[in-house]
């Protein structure tokens, strides 16, 4: 289970006494005296995530708290921003020649995913028919540019059999989003006359 970023922050207002107190347990300031002095060189350094803030003649006491997988998880919060493809083929089931229509898109992630902008698109229909295109963009820029969330496209099968279409988008080599669908084709009047 992925464990999110958590920050904690505690501020406590203290006065003069009252910091001379927790100084003596999380340390930080010399103290007067043999014994103080030798307390406080023992506690010279801050408990680990403790923060000292001095404003206005009050101190503040700041807990920093982050989780132990603070930078595996601002990744997984950056994978979590991608879209994720649906697609669906109609009808998945038919009689030869069955002209099936697909229909891709990208739902949720953000809307200016660069990985995603201006990508290739390629159809794969499992019949050793297969098509690759792309367009001329914009550059791209964070913030303003935006993806393109809808795809179709129309194959005939004209014999029967089971078919995997693919559906992919690519910058240059690299697959960026893919996605599947399985075609049943049964054999029709014609192909069983031969014609």
């Amino acid at each position: 289970m992925a464990h999110r970023t958590r920050v904690s922050c505690t501020l406590i207002a203290l006065d003069r006494y009252a910091y001379r107190c927790l100084n003596s347990v999380f340390g930080g300031v010399p103290h007067s005296g043999p014994r103080r002095a030798e307390r406080g060189r023992r506690h010279s350094q801050p408990a680990k995530g403790i923060r000292w803030i001095v404003t206005g003649g009050l101190c503040w006491l700041v807990s920093l708290a982050l989780s132990p997988g603070s930078v595996v998880n601002a990744q997984r919060e950056t994978e979590e921003k991608k879209p994720s493809v649906s697609l669906k083929a109609n009808p998945p089931v038919g009689f030869s020649p069955l002209r099936v229509r697909v229909t891709v898109d990208l739902r949720g992630g953000s809307n200016d995913y660069a990985d995603l902008y201006c990508a290739a698109v390629q159809w794969e229909w499992g019949d050793d028919v297969m098509s690759e295109n792309s367009e001329d963009c914009e550059p791209y820029q964070a913030g303003k540019s935006s993806i393109r969330r809808h795809y179709s496209a129309e194959h005939i099968y004209r014999q029967s059999g089971s078919y995997k279409i693919t559906f992919r988008l690519k910058q240059k080599d690299r697959i960026i989003a893919a996605g599947t669908a399985n075609i049943q084709v049964r054999a029709g009047l014609r192909e069983d006359f031969g014609t």
